[in-house]
């Protein structure tokens, strides 16, 4: 499950509404599949599977720079392990995509960074800046003794991956990061105005929601960042619903889905049947084109 900020309406930064969503899509899933099985056996986990973050300012003094430094250092923290760079630019093919680093216009991206980013690093989680931002990171980087090649042009890297054997500590690079990630009036397209603005990504991991606390560093800094100036955007948030139902029950749900007709999601109007084990054992339930969940 998706769920996506839209510019302009209601804050979708504050930990409520997350939590409204999962009380609210928990109590629907279990109240669905209870009244399929015919018991109350049926639990749900909800589990964080990836989120997408943009933070940015129009002027970033000390004060916003040291709020938005605590807040990328709760991803990686200030221990010696170091960053990864990049071999492609990931999640960047469609207007779906998650970043926009391959001339894609991501429709969830501020229109700035809108096929304009690079992507920097994807460990211990993925960092994107403005593609302008590029030389200016290298730089800062060889002021503090790491010296890197730029990625060839096109391929919407920052950093060379062959030309990389040693990479900075994770600090090390968030401190070069935020003296780098300002866009200038002449990209922003708007007289006398830069733009600080960093994308926070991850994807490819799960994270068990057991408590309004398992979001952590995801909304930790969230109030104290915006009341610094900084303007935070959770642009995406994964997440999947784990069902657990009665042992050795086979639980098929099918749907026909016209993509050019259908705006539905993959729940609203499926069609699901519960089994037993036996049943689809001795042949009474067929694999087909449905998808099935073994509880």
């Amino acid at each position: 499950m998706s769920f996506y900020s839209f510019r302009g309406c209601k804050p979708t930064d504050t930990v409520e509404i997350f939590e409204k969503l999962i009380k609210n899509a928990n109590k629907h899933l279990k109240a669905r599949f209870s009244s399929l099985i015919g018991s109350d056996e049926v639990s749900i986990q909800p589990d964080l599977d990836a989120f997408s973050i943009v933070v940015s300012t129009n002027h970033l003094n000390p004060q916003r720079k040291a709020m938005l430094r605590k807040y990328l250092l709760s991803f990686g923290g200030t221990s010696p392990s170091t960053c990864n760079f990049p071999q492609l630019p990931v999640a960047s093919k469609t207007k779906d995509s998650m970043f926009g680093c391959c001339g894609n216009n991501s429709q969830h991206l501020p229109e700035l960074l809108q096929g304009n980013e690079m992507l920097v690093i994807d460990c211990p989680v993925k960092l994107a800046l403005h593609s302008s931002c590029r030389d200016k990171l290298i730089y800062q980087l060889a002021i503090r003794n790491y010296f890197y090649k730029a990625a060839d042009e096109g391929t919407r890297l920052c950093f060379h991956p062959r030309f990389a054997s040693t990479k900075p500590p994770y600090s090390v690079l968030i401190d070069a990061v935020l003296d780098s990630c300002t866009v200038s009036p002449m990209e922003t397209g708007q007289n006398n105005t830069n733009c600080s603005i960093i994308h926070v990504d991850n994807m490819g991991f799960r994270l068990p929601i057991t408590s309004n606390r398992s979001m952590g560093p995801l909304l930790d800094h969230t109030n104290s960042m915006k009341s610094s100036g900084l303007k935070f955007e959770i642009l995406q948030l994964d997440i999947a619903f784990v069902l657990k139902g009665p042992t050795d029950h086979l639980i098929v749900a099918s749907k026909s889905h016209n993509l050019k007709r259908d705006a539905s999601s993959l729940l609203q109007g499926t069609v699901t049947k519960v089994f037993p084990r036996t049943d689809y054992l001795n042949g009474t339930v067929k694999r087909s084109k449905a998808m099935m969940w073994r509880a």
